[in-house]
């Protein structure tokens, strides 16, 4: 622009205008609306909800037949594979805690009940020379011993990395079933 009083003026008339629509407290639904886009909101919403479930399905679909251990970053899998340990021993933890509260001792019990109870008559016959109350405190402190042993320890990581690696070698499959209001997914593994 040559005039620059034209130009300061413009430029003056549209910061006023930009700080007077500022000012208002129109929600953004009410812009969309008020620039013609009805149902603005429910329109957006509708968009991005298509578009998530259309990007989902793109990639379950080029992924379907890939290796579990090339959907999963080298990072990820370094990380789980060394904290493994930490697993094993969180879940000792966790069985020993069991074990020796109330409701796992009231298990154990009604665990050694069954027991007997499905062995018949030999059940019937040992129960008579056995105190189930003193079998089962007995049965905790072994299955504590047991617990704390390096071995089990040891097992259970051994068990955790080899299901791990065989999770990993699986491909992986997906089952998309559609409904008329929304879509669930669910994931299997072959």
């Amino acid at each position: 622009m040559q005039d620059e009083g034209l130009q300061a003026g413009l430029v003056q008339t549209a910061q006023e205008f930009f700080k007077e629509k500022m000012a208002l407290e129109t929600t953004p639904a009410e812009l969309a609306e008020l620039a013609g886009f009805q149902n603005g909101k429910e329109r957006l919403v509708e968009w991005v909800s298509n578009k998530a479930v259309s990007e989902t399905e793109r990639f379950l679909n080029e992924k379907e037949a890939t290796k579990l251990e090339n959907l999963i970053p080298d990072a990820a899998d370094a990380f789980l594979t060394k904290n493994l340990a930490g697993f094993s021993e969180l879940g000792i933890t966790r069985a020993s805690d069991y074990l020796q509260s109330d409701a796992g001792k009231k298990q154990l019990h009604l665990m050694l009940e069954t027991f007997f109870e499905e062995h018949g008559k030999m059940g019937s016959f040992a129960k008579m020379f056995l105190n189930v109350d003193s079998l089962t405190e007995k049965a905790q402190r072994e299955l504590e011993k047991l617990l704390k042993r390096p071995e089990m320890k040891e097992a259970l990581e051994n068990l955790l990395i080899t299901e791990w690696r065989q999770l990993l070698e699986k491909k992986f499959r997906r089952a998309c079933l559609f409904r008329e209001e929304r879509s669930i997914f669910t994931t299997s593994w072959a």
